[in-house]
């Protein structure tokens, strides 16, 4: 996804976070006053157009090209939407 719109992320913004964040799937800030953006879209220029470009805005704002993108863990989304199976099912 790139150079469409905005992705709005569920991380809250802190201008530091990456020098003290996890190496690996960094979740950002457990509070903050602005969400995290990343990418940007048909109205910016290009240096802000590229995917990974990050910005913030707070929460409450709407803009014409801010999206999201519907994403989880998989391993927690599998967890619960596939039932194990018991010994006769496995065959």
């Amino acid at each position: 996804m790139c150079e469409n719109v905005h992705e709005w992320c569920s991380d809250w913004y802190a201008p530091d976070y990456y020098a003290v964040s996890p190496e690996r799937n960094p979740r950002g800030p457990e509070t903050g006053e602005r969400r995290s953006s990343r990418g940007g879209s048909w109205r910016h220029h290009v240096k802000m157009s590229r995917c990974a470009a990050r910005s913030s805005i707070p929460p409450d704002f709407k803009y014409a090209d801010y999206g999201f993108r519907v994403a989880c863990d998989a391993a927690t989304t599998l967890a619960s939407v596939v039932p194990p199976q018991s010994p006769a099912q496995r065959g």
